[in-house]
Parts: structure tokens; sequence; C-alpha cells
């Protein structure tokens, strides 16, 4: 595949150029012309619009000449198709592995590749890793599945401090103009999840799981009527129900990019021993009517975070996806 076909190329190449138009015609903050540029990509995404090749595009400089960007619709517009972060840069030191969780295998596969099986299958092919702890380990998995010139590797150095820094570090791809999916590397579940995700409606979606233990340890959505008001482990908002967090979320470009924004304001703020949904909750809290949630509760999951995570992953989960496979 040439660059000049290249859809992730293509992407980039026209935020790059939207971003030096918008500056040519009214210099803006840095910030303020990076959220403009990704909301305009959310619009083009929605009507399916792409540059057209050979774009014909006239300067408008200070005597008011005309200037035009020439668009054309394509039913399989590459600016629609999101990116992936899978977050696997943690020591997972509850686990006590010596390897990263991602590489925990089920059924003969790590998880590592059944996210990138389940992406590709939902024609997911831009994938970012955040590594950190032991990542000679994860290249050596991406090398021994044959995709290491097809997958980003992120490194992460202070991977031993909060998620949030694991997040900041992918603020390019999270930048990109384009839609975000953001994955925690360390679970195992239906590939049908990625498929409900990506077509649920609402701009930004979390997915949920009514069924929830407990106790402080899950992430929880909590839901006004069917509204998001709050996003934590120990909720502060009141709320009329609540359900687990998977922890796979889909942002739209300009959310993405809001994202990146915050993620970045914890880490050089002192804050870096916050973890990443500190930053969505932020988001979600000032704009609750951007977010939405798609129940999962009858798809098999599970977050592994404890030997007892493992343990079930095995002898029930596992199980439960290969007779789904076999079926």
């Amino acid at each position: 595949m040439t660059a000049d076909h290249d859809p992730t190329v293509s992407d980039a190449r026209l935020y790059t150029r939207l971003r030096a138009m918008w500056d040519a015609v009214d210099p803006v903050p840095a910030g303020l012309a990076d959220r403009m540029v990704a909301a305009v990509a959310d619009i083009m995404a929605e009507f399916g619009l792409t540059v057209a090749t050979g774009m014909d595009t006239a300067r408008h400089d200070s005597h008011g000449e005309n200037r035009s960007l020439r668009l054309s619709c394509s039913t399989a517009a590459s600016s629609s198709l999101p990116s992936a972060i899978v977050l696997a840069a943690g020591v997972g030191r509850r686990l006590g592995h010596a390897v990263p969780k991602v590489l925990l295998e089920f059924g003969g596969k790590s998880l590592l590749e059944r996210h990138l099986t389940a992406l590709h299958a939902n024609n997911v092919r831009n994938v970012a890793v955040t590594v950190g702890h032991r990542l000679d380990l994860i290249h050596a998995e991406l090398r021994r599945l044959g995709v290491l010139d097809r997958v980003v590797l992120v490194e992460n150095p202070r991977y031993r401090e909060g998620s949030v820094v694991s997040l900041a570090v992918q603020r390019a791809q999270l930048a990109a103009g384009k839609p975000v999916l953001l994955m925690d590397g360390d679970v195992l579940y239906d590939s049908r999840m990625l498929a409900r995700l990506l077509q649920a409606a609402t701009e930004n979606v979390l997915l949920f799981d009514q069924a929830i233990e407990p106790g402080d340890e899950p992430v929880k959505i909590c839901l006004r009527g069917e509204v998001i008001v709050d996003f934590d482990k120990v909720p502060k908002h009141a709320h009329d129900r609540h359900g687990e967090s998977v922890g796979f979320f889909r942002f739209s470009a300009s959310m993405a990019m809001a994202l990146a924004e915050r993620a970045t304001a914890y880490v050089e703020g002192g804050h870096a021993s916050a973890e990443y949904e500190a930053a969505i909750r932020d988001l979600i809290v000032a704009h609750p009517s951007r977010f939405g949630f798609q129940d999962i509760s009858d798809l098999p999951w599970t977050e592994i975070d404890f030997e007892a995570d493992v343990a079930r992953a095995r002898q029930e989960i596992l199980p439960r996806l290969q007779e789904i496979a076999n079926a």
C-alpha cells in the first residue's frame, strides 16, 4: 500500500492541511485551533466527506482572495474509521505476574492477540499500544504474530505512576482528528462488544454492565434516568442506578482531542498518580449530553486484576467464548 492510498496517511494529511489553513485565515491559540479542526473532522466523518484527489485549494491572503476546499462524498470515508489505543504499560502489581497482563494466554491466545483479531474483524486497523513494563515481551509477541509493522508502540517510561500517564503519552493518536477507541488491555471479552461500541448512535460511548460487584473496586457508570452523571469508583453525584464500566470507550475526534488535553493537564499539573478514568470523568461531568452508554450485560467478559480473575477467565468466561465461537 502506497502512502497516497493509506487511509491513516490521508487522514493525517487532511488534519494537517485543515490546521494550516485555519491558522492562515485567523491565527488562534494552538489548543483552540486543534479543537476546532477536530470538530470539523467530526462533521466530515458524520457526512462521509473526504478531501478530493487532486484537491484544488486557493489560498486566502490578506487581500481577501477567494479560497476553497473541494470536498467529495465517499461511502467509505477513511476519516470516519476510528483508530484504537490499547493501554498495556502497567506492572500489574495486584496480580504479581512477571509478564504484562496483556500477554496472559487463554485458550492458546494472548489477550493482545485477541484484541488485535477483534479490532481487525471490525475494520479497525490503526492501532497504538501504550507499553512500559517489559515492553520487550510485547514487542516479541507482535513479531511472533507477524504484525510488528502494523502496530504502533508508544512507550510510557513512567509506567509505575498512574494510568493517566499512559493515556497522556498517546496525545498524538488522540489529536489525530479522527474517532478513537480506548481499551484496557487486561480484559477477556466477547468481540461483539466492539461491534456494539462502534455501532452505538451516541457521539461518545461507554460500555455498561448491569451486573456489578459491591465495593469500591469496580469503576461505576452512574445514571440519572438515561444520562451519565458520574463515572468513578466512589461516585460523588446522586444517581438512580449504576453499572460497571468494561474499560472500553469510543470518543469522537473533538472529544478525543479534549481527552488528550485533560490527561496532559493531570500529568503536567503534578497529578500523575491519577488513573485515566479521572480525565474521562471530567469530560462527562462537563458535557453529559455528549456521552451515552451501550449495555453489554448479556455478553461475557472479565477484567483481570487478581488471581481470582484469572481463574474466572479460564473456568467461566473462556468456555462461554469457545461455545459462542463454535455455535
